[in-house]
């Protein structure tokens, strides 16, 4: 099959556009994932692809874990609804293969997709905002400015697109630029990560604002006066800056603030009683994460599941009949049904484990955490290393890998990442 120096541009060309696409609706990246594969399937390189996929074997981990979804097919009871994740997941096989094996990286490409990813998700902020401030003015109401509200219409909501652009800070931050616009234009990157940032705080979640606010600037601050690229009183004026704005949103009445003094409020026992019946089941976000994973754990031991799982299609059947035995109203209602009906379990750490027991467990660990043994030996290992730390965290409060808006973001750059380890980004052993 003839080997066309069009394609192989093409399929690069499609990777920066499937980065670009992450925060739109998700149309897009599934278009662009289709057309991938089309040009890797045309280029005549499957044999080059299959021989690289045998000797990177932090990617078989990707396709195990999918296998394990589709064994588990035969053990679910709702066939349709296991049928649905998987072709939900099929990017858990086709982007390790056609991105982790089946592409050449090397520093210049991955310099476009991580700037590509920039661009996208600050053409999505100023979107947003402007979009808000329209609105706001229609209405005089300045709630279209925060948290779910500023990002609707988008198929995810505010904390997964929060969590995209703390990944683009990140890169901001921490990525050593050398051949893009990025590179060559300090001025672009201040006014990209101002944007990010202030996007990053209307967008309204909890846990990735402390992390940011916590983490990530203060860790970039004392890099630099390390490396003595910033002076003391710089360092100094930066970090009161920080004080100050957290003072600001703190002490103020806003819906940030608001977010945080809901946490003051929780009552965790909440989350374990007996019985809801009759309770007004007014949930807070970590109460109902609580419960949700107090749920979970239980149908794995009811259900003896341990090993294997329940199945990825029977987690919601599951999770419903507990809920109404423990008394939450409407579960099963036509006319009024809780929004709790068929609700993932917010942490992809008990979600795998109840679908596919402790060997998907496992598998979902190894994808997450092995990374962590690697960053020494590649370049640029601060960034990717954020990356899979902020991931990780995400994950432990969201069932990420249950909806498109995590699935391809988080399977992109792990593949993005193990083509670039086991090829050009490698250090010298």
């Amino acid at each position: 099959m003839a080997k066309f120096g069009w394609l192989s541009q093409a399929q690069y060309l499609l990777l920066y556009l499937l980065a670009f696409s992450i925060p739109f609706p998700f149309i897009y990246s599934s278009i662009i994932i289709i057309l991938l594969c089309i040009v890797w399937f045309f280029q005549g390189r499957a044999g080059d692809t299959f021989r690289n996929l045998g000797q990177r074997k932090a990617l078989w981990f990707w396709i195990l874990f999918y296998v394990l979804h589709a064994v588990s097919y035969t053990y679910s009871t709702d066939k349709a609804g296991s049928a649905f994740d998987l072709e939900s997941k099929m990017s858990f096989v086709v982007l390790p293969i056609v991105v982790g094996a089946g592409i050449a990286l090397d520093r210049r490409h991955l310099e476009k997709i991580f700037s590509f990813f920039i661009y996208g998700t600050a053409t999505v902020a100023v979107f947003c905002i402007v979009k808000a401030i329209v609105l706001a003015m229609q209405h005089s109401d300045t709630s279209y400015f925060f948290y779910h509200t500023l990002v609707k219409g988008l198929d995810t909501n505010a904390v997964y697109v929060a969590w995209y652009v703390v990944f683009s800070i990140i890169l901001l931050l921490f990525f050593r630029w050398q051949d893009v616009v990025l590179s060559r234009s300090p001025a672009l990157r201040y006014l990209l990560l101002a944007l990010h940032l202030v996007f990053l705080v209307l967008l309204s979640s909890k846990m990735l604002i402390i992390f940011c606010f916590l983490i990530l600037l203060p860790f970039f601050i004392a890099q630099q006066v390390l490396r003595g690229r910033l002076s003391g009183t710089r360092s100094f004026a930066l970090i009161a800056a920080l004080v100050v704005l957290a003072s600001v949103i703190g002490l103020t009445n806003n819906p940030i603030s608001s977010r945080y003094k809901e946490i003051l409020r929780n009552d965790l026992s909440y989350a374990f009683r007996d019985s809801y019946s009759g309770s007004s089941q007014q949930f807070s976000n970590l109460t109902l994460r609580l419960f949700l994973w107090r749920l979970g754990v239980e149908n794995v031991s009811e259900q003896k599941a341990w090993l294997l799982g329940v199945g990825n299609g029977d987690v919601h059947l599951l999770q419903n009949e507990k809920m109404h035995q423990y008394g939450i109203r409407n579960i099963y209602s036509e006319q009024e049904r809780s929004n709790l009906y068929d609700v993932n379990l917010h942490n992809m750490f008990v979600q795998s484990l109840l679908m596919l027991g402790l060997l998907g467990f496992a598998t979902f660990c190894v994808l997450v955490l092995s990374p962590f043994f690697m960053f020494r030996r590649v370049h640029d290992s601060v960034a990717f290393a954020l990356f899979f730390l902020v991931s990780a965290l995400f994950m432990l409060q969201e069932s990420a890998l249950q909806t498109q808006a995590g699935i391809v973001y988080f399977t992109l750059f792990a593949a993005v990442f193990w083509n670039y380890y086991y090829g050009s980004g490698a250090k010298t052993r």
